[in-house]
């Protein structure tokens, strides 16, 4: 079985450690099933599908062929991520996935933010 893989994926930094994920759903096709996306990061290198997990679903789109999207929080500040994102479909009653090609991207979280208030 082969799974029907994204198009595309990228991640920007929002604000601090929040994170913006996007990436265009597979066309549906015949035989080519998809489920969702995961994405996993790490802080040592593109971790595939190791790695710790931060995201499975479809995001803000299911149709084939949307784009889709979905903010994260990663959990430092000031810290380079390597995030990677792949396509899924569960098989066999849900106890066993099959994975699409990955797709890497990289990000840095910003600093410390101070906002001053005064008269």
């Amino acid at each position: 079985m082969t799974v029907n893989s994204v198009l595309s994926f990228s991640a920007q930094v929002v604000s601090g450690r929040q994170i913006l994920c996007k990436w265009q759903n597979p066309t549906t096709a015949n035989g080519k099933p998809y489920s969702g996306v995961c994405i996993n990061y790490s802080t040592s290198g593109n971790p595939g599908t190791g790695g710790t997990r931060l995201y499975t679903g479809v995001g803000s789109s299911s149709a084939s062929g949307a784009n889709s999207q979905v903010y994260l929080n990663l959990p430092n500040l000031s810290t380079t991520y390597f995030l990677s994102c792949y396509s899924y479909v569960n098989i066999n009653n849900g106890t066993e996935n099959k994975y699409g090609t990955i797709f890497n991207t990289s990000l840095t979280t910003q600093g410390t933010i101070t906002v001053n208030f005064g008269a």
